[in-house]
């Protein structure tokens, strides 16, 4: 019996001894089943879907999807320039060599005001003829005379006096057009002095928005080439821009458009699309539409640099998301959808138009649908 507790007494402290082992080896097993649990859950979460806890849920919003009409915004670069129909090339009419350009481009010029003084050998010329014409025209005045007195005396035939009056006449008709072709030069025929000085004149009030000659410069009669080009900025101007291959289809003319141009950023000029080329630039693959916008307040200048907004209306319901509900991911459009009060899931969706506040969607999202609006590339990431 001695013996038998001896025996009990010594395996109780084998296993008081083993005690800390042992629930050591418990704590590791639990441990291990944890991580088993972890894992499998892991492995079960759908990475498409997030849940959010209240104090996320503050830093995000929710917008609604709605139905409207589609009024998309397609954007193009483009370019301010002069109202072509309005604008009036200036040409020489005489040759000669340019002393003094008293004008700039972009200067403002009244009707009549000089825009170049030319010194011209070919009015010198004209003023030549003019005076020999003249001598001409007052010898035949005196030999009308001469004709008329003796045909009264029957000392000549009326044939002598027919001719006298047809010399006479052929006279005053060659000092008429010399002294006509200096009128058309605006050159004084009475001055005495700078007879072969020719004033360029502006023939409209306007705005210099083209100048092609200095001081110096030798001007050729007859050419093709206009030395100035005079528009009136302040009724319109033309911005010109560029449609891509893929955009042809839908852009029209007549369809309304705002201009903003890089000068102004925060002012928007409305016009419409007056005009759509008929040919496809081979190399850049665009074809080149025009806008007419009215300038009344002389902001827009020619050469300015814009974005034109083409607006254009697609006849058709679709469902608008705010642009910020957007996430664009891996070449990919996609948005958060509420599927819960805490839970959201990743959604890709096909994007068929914008506007400066809302994307149209053609597939992805329904009317009602509640998104992430702020936020939503940070509940992505979750």
């Amino acid at each position: 019996m001695k013996k038998i507790n001896k025996l009990s007494r010594s395996n109780i402290k084998v296993s008081i001894l083993h005690l800390p082992l042992l629930i050591v080896m418990l704590f590791l097993f639990a441990g291990c089943n944890k991580k088993e649990e972890l894992r499998k859950q892991e492995e079960t979460v759908d990475p498409n879907r997030a849940e959010l806890n209240q104090y996320q849920m503050k830093q995000i919003s929710l917008d609604t999807a709605h139905v409207e009409e589609e009024n998309s915004e397609v954007r193009f670069g483009g370019m301010v320039s002069m109202d072509l129909d309005h604008a009036i090339p200036v040409y020489s009419f005489v040759s000669g060599k340019v002393l003094s350009v008293p004008v700039g481009l972009g200067s403002f010029v009244k009707k009549g005001q000089v825009l170049a003084l030319l010194l011209s050998t070919d009015l010198s010329n004209n003023l030549t003829q003019l005076d020999a014409a003249k001598a001409n025209l007052a010898l035949a005045k005196r030999q009308l005379y001469a004709a008329k007195e003796l045909y009264k005396a029957k000392l000549n035939s009326q044939l002598d006096l027919l001719s006298a009056e047809s010399g006479y006449k052929a006279a005053e008709d060659a000092v008429i057009a010399l002294e006509t072709t200096r009128k058309t030069y605006d050159v004084d025929s009475t001055a005495k002095s700078n007879n072969n000085i020719y004033k360029i004149l502006a023939p409209t009030d306007g705005y210099i928005v083209a100048k092609y000659l200095n001081a110096g410069t030798i001007v050729l009669s007859g050419t093709s080439t206009n030395l100035f080009m005079i528009s009136n900025l302040k009724s319109n101007v033309w911005v010109f821009f560029n449609i891509f291959e893929n955009d042809v289809n839908q852009i029209h003319e007549n369809d309304p458009v705002d201009v903003v141009a890089y000068a102004f950023p925060d002012k928007k000029f409305t016009g419409k699309i007056s005009n759509i080329g008929t040919v496809l630039d081979p190399v850049s693959n665009t074809v080149v539409g025009r806008v007419e916008i009215s300038n009344e307040e002389n902001l827009l200048k020619s050469g300015l640099f814009a974005t034109v907004i083409v607006h254009v209306d697609k006849h058709k319901q679709a469902v608008a998301i705010p642009r910020r509900c957007l996430v664009y991911y891996d070449n990919e459009y996609y948005v958060e959808k509420q599927t819960g009060p805490y839970s959201f899931e990743k959604t890709k969706v096909n994007v068929d138009g914008y506007t400066e506040k809302y994307a149209y969607i053609s597939n992805g999202v329904s009317d009602k649908d509640i998104l992430v609006g702020t936020g939503s590339s940070y509940v992505l990431g979750q």
